[in-house]
């Protein structure tokens, strides 16, 4: 090896071991978060099984549905217009924003 090939090798080594120091202070820094993300996990895990659990009997939502509308028909309504006042937003937002980033 020439000297050039000497240098380049201990300067990789030097990047690569800083590096892996990094590496190490950064988890070290964010081992706090980790009951905070456990926990959001849980939560997760714990959605996807509703979720999955409503998906195979959508009965169940439908008769929520109908009993909300039967004792709530005034409420139900209420929010149903704000959703779809919010979706109407949301999409309005979606094609304005498409718009600006093409020219």
């Amino acid at each position: 090896m020439n000297e050039r090939q000497l240098e380049l090798a201990l300067k990789k080594q030097q990047l690569q071991l800083k590096a892996s120091a990094q590496r190490l202070h950064l988890a070290q820094e964010l081992e706090i978060f980790t009951p905070i993300l456990s926990s959001v996990d849980t939560v997760q895990n714990v959605g996807g099984w509703i979720s999955s659990f409503l998906t195979k009997r959508p009965y169940i939502v439908a008769a929520a549905g109908a009993l909300l509308v039967i004792t709530k028909p005034r409420t139900v309504f209420r929010l149903a217009r704000r959703g779809l006042f919010a979706w109407q937003m949301w999409r309005r937002g979606q094609a304005a924003l498409k718009a600006f980033v093409t020219g």
